[in-house]
């Protein structure tokens, strides 16, 4: 008999390849009110499933679930936004989307430091 594919499926896939060259482990939730947890070194993260009233369009959001090392758990949280690691379409499709947002989220906080910027700075 086929196993059921988990219906968040593809953003559990693509948040364990971002998040492992981080550092971190994606775990699938046994809630039903979340998706996934990423788990590192300090870092703490929840990926849930968040509704767009308006519209009932849903998608999966991230947030911080008391990680120790704040810097840290937000590079792996605008990593996630961005879809580093993911084949160009696919980082593509997720950057210009909603997927991993978070609550509150500004433009600052995708900024990339410039130490991580390798040869542009």
């Amino acid at each position: 008999m086929k196993q059921r594919r988990h219906p968040w499926q593809t953003e559990i896939d693509q948040a364990t390849t971002i998040c492992a060259p981080l550092g971190c482990v994606v775990a699938v939730s046994s809630h039903d009110y979340e998706i996934a947890t990423v788990k590192g070194d300090g870092v703490q993260l929840v990926i849930y499933p968040h509704t767009v009233k308006s519209t009932r369009n849903q998608h999966a959001r991230v947030r911080d679930n008391g990680s120790k090392d704040k810097a840290g758990a937000k590079r792996v949280m605008s990593a996630l936004n961005n879809g580093e690691g993911l084949p160009q379409p696919d980082a593509d499709r997720v950057r210009f989307s909603c997927t991993f947002s978070w609550k509150n989220m500004s433009w600052g906080d995708l900024a990339v430091p410039r130490h991580d910027r390798g040869s542009e700075a």
